[in-house]
This record gives structure tokens, C-alpha cells and sequence, in this order.
């Protein structure tokens, strides 16, 4: 019995090893198209609370993000893609550093809302639609709360610029890809 008991132990371990490793199964990086820079936690910290910003793309595990169901299962882009043009599905967008997600502050989702990483909730501002679009194949991410869209402040696109929600306005400071996706 004992064995058996052993095994069993083993076996679910190694099912819970698989299902921690899932999450980065496909990490990527987020660019904006405005002068290539990445999304990014600002401080490399990854603590909770921590801001969103736009920097240089270094490929740290804090510029690296994977999609997740509202359960924290691990979503792929290929699905994220076909369900965007139903335009139904919203998704968390996790931090790989800190598993933490893409969240507005404040719960509003208004215009000129902040964006930080934070405990995931099942709150609406922190879901995401990647929505692809006719500009260059882009997309853009629109957040649950108010349809609101993912924006770098201002138009300079520098790093350090800070990123927010903002109504659609068709500028490059709004449209997104996906860069070096890796499957692990």
C-alpha cells in the first residue's frame, strides 16, 4: 500500500510540475509599433503594484507576457487570434517574471487610466481582447472594463513613456504585435 501510495505521490507531482511549467509554454514579447519599444514593468521588480511602461526591448522576463483564462490556464495566441474575431473572448495577460496581471488602476477603465501588474482578480480591467486589425496586421488591446484601448501616452513612443487606456484613435501609439515567441 505504501507503494502505491509513493507512486501516486510521484505521479501527481510530476502532473503538478507539467501544469506549473504550462503557463510559459508560450511567452512573448509585446511591441508597440510607434518606435518598436516593448511593454514593460517598470523596475524589473515585478512586485504587485508595479508600472506598465514602454523601454527598449532587452528580453528580461519582465518585458515577456503569456495569455491565461480567467482559471490562470495558459491560453495560445492561436486561439486569443481566432476568438478575437468573434470579438466575445477576453483574456488576462500575465507577467512572466511575476505571474502577475496587466490591470488598470483604480478598476475604472476610464480614459487615461493607469496601467500596472497586480494580483490577478476576476475583475473586468484586467481582461484583454487582442483585436487584429487592416494596419499592417497589427492589433490592438482592448480591456473589459469600458472597451478602452491599451496607449502609450503621448506620441513620442520613448522608452519610459508611460502606458494607459485611451479611446480608439487609429494611432500607431495604440497598435501592437507579438515578437519572439517562444514555446517552451
Amino acid at each position: 500500500m505504501l507503494n502505491l501510495k509513493i507512486g501516486t505521490l510521484c505521479f501527481l507531482a510530476s502532473i503538478s510540475l507539467l501544469s506549473n511549467d504550462t503557463f510559459a509554454t508560450e511567452t512573448f514579447l509585446i511591441k508597440n509599433t510607434l518606435q518598436e519599444k516593448c511593454l514593460d514593468v517598470s523596475g524589473y521588480s515585478g512586485g504587485k503594484g508595479q508600472n506598465v511602461q514602454l523601454y527598449h526591448c532587452d528580453g528580461y522576463s519582465d518585458q515577456r507576457w503569456y495569455f491565461a483564462d480567467q482559471f490562470g490556464n495558459p491560453v495560445s495566441i492561436d486561439i486569443v487570434e481566432s476568438n478575437s474575431s468573434f470579438g466575445a473572448n477576453f483574456y488576462n495577460l500575465r507577467n512572466v517574471k511575476s505571474n502577475l496581471c496587466l490591470d488598470i488602476s483604480g478598476h475604472g477603465g476610464w480614459q487615461n487610466d493607469n496601467a500596472k501588474i497586480w494580483t490577478c482578480e476576476s475583475n473586468t480591467d484586467q481582461l484583454w481582447r487582442a483585436e487584429w486589425t487592416s494596419y499592417h496586421g497589427n492589433m490592438i488591446l482592448k480591456n473589459g472594463k469600458r472597451l478602452n484601448i491599451l496607449d502609450v501616452a503621448g506620441t513620442s513612443g520613448n522608452s519610459g513613456n508611460n502606458v494607459q487606456l485611451w479611446g480608439y484613435d487609429d494611432n500607431p501609439d495604440q497598435y501592437w504585435y507579438f515578437s519572439d515567441i517562444k514555446n517552451n
